[in-house]
């Protein structure tokens, strides 16, 4: 449909295939709702499928929590870090330098 409606944007060709779709009788759709079936069903086989091999192969929760409990230490510690040096520096301001 986009070649023969090749001038239309994708919000225009959309709205095309709406209109001729509900023109369709029920009968009409059969072929095209039968297509969308097995193509439903082979979608759920191939994601079995990948959630067995690579979907299963992912860190395990608990290494997750751990590794992000660190990596907010890790910040708090850099922040606290940060803060005490702008202390330092807010000290410094004030003290007159003696020649």
């Amino acid at each position: 449909m986009k070649t023969e409606q090749s001038t239309l944007s994708n919000k225009e060709l959309i709205s095309k295939m709406s209109e001729e779709w509900k023109v369709l009788t029920d009968e009409q759709k059969i072929p095209y709702q039968k297509m969308a079936d097995e193509d439903k069903i082979r979608y759920q086989k191939e994601k079995e499928n990948y959630d067995k091999t690579k979907g299963n192969a992912s860190v395990p929760k608990s290494t997750k929590q751990a590794s992000a409990k660190k990596s907010a230490k890790k910040q708090e510690s850099e922040s606290e870090d940060a803060s005490e040096d702008d202390d330092a520096e807010d000290d410094d301001a004030g003290e007159e330098v003696e020649a």
